[in-house]
């Protein structure tokens, strides 16, 4: 466990009772997590949030601070990184994210915004937890540009249930394999394309060389037509239609015709 040096002047006392104070919200928060936190690291990046109440919770890490995020983390392999923080602290999460997302050992970064909410007064209504929704959107966009595979608003002393994040994760490993399969799809796209344009320069190159370069050659009846089967291969040209090919070499095929 990692963790930030408070300050021992004047204003340790209340900077140390506001980390108290933000790390119980947080570890209500994750109540609820069970078995599942053994598969997840916890990154606290504000220096207000004391760890201590999570790291009895069973998780595979807990880290305060945003240091050696790209490296650290490397022999627990988590199923996920929770980037958590008590209100919005666009700053510290951006650059969480950032590092994270550069890690290879963390495959889905989630952001928790944890709101704080005064126990005393009813829960939030559902009108109200859209509208904090609304208000985020933004920075939200923003921690999913760092490199955020979800963002979640807890609200009204919410907790984050397993079974939820889970599905995050599921859902995460089959948008990079679909992304994976669109991009190599579009890289074999692509392949065939060039093959197919440096198979028509070949061509035309080759159709060059009759009475320029090589004698007794024919020139290329641009003008005549080909005829292709429902397969794709070449079974005439002109009034010729092909019965069998004869052979094969580096300017075209031979076949035998019949010109009716």
């Amino acid at each position: 466990m990692w963790g930030h040096r408070l300050d021992h002047g004047e204003n340790a006392e209340p900077l140390a009772a506001e980390a108290a104070k933000n790390g119980v919200i947080v570890h209500r928060a994750f109540r609820s997590m069970g078995p599942m936190a053994h598969q997840l690291c916890i990154v606290l990046p504000q220096r207000h949030v004391d760890p201590t109440p999570l790291l009895d919770m069973g998780f595979l890490a807990v880290r305060s601070g945003n240091e050696g995020l790209t490296t650290d983390l490397q022999t627990v392999n988590p199923e996920a990184a929770l980037i958590v923080t008590v209100g919005v602290d666009q700053p510290a999460v951006t650059r969480a994210a950032e590092l994270l997302n550069s890690n290879s050992n963390v495959p889905t970064v989630v952001v928790v915004l944890v709101m704080p909410h005064d126990e005393s007064k009813p829960p939030p209504t559902p009108a109200e937890c859209l509208e904090h929704s609304r208000q985020t959107k933004d920075v939200r966009k923003n921690f999913f540009a760092a490199g955020a595979d979800e963002v979640l608003l807890l609200l009204g002393g919410e907790a984050l249930l397993p079974h939820r994040l889970a599905e995050i994760i599921d859902t995460s490993d089959y948008m990079a394999a679909k992304t994976s399969e669109v991009i190599n799809a579009e890289v074999l796209s692509v392949q065939r394309k060039a093959a197919q344009r440096l198979q028509h320069a070949h061509r035309r190159f080759l159709m060059m060389l009759p009475g320029r370069a090589l004698e007794n050659l024919p020139c290329e009846d641009e003008a005549l037509q080909e005829w292709r089967g429902q397969n794709g291969a070449l079974v005439g040209a002109g009034d010729c239609s092909f019965r069998t090919k004869l052979g094969s070499g580096a300017f075209g095929h031979v076949f035998k015709a019949e010109h009716p």
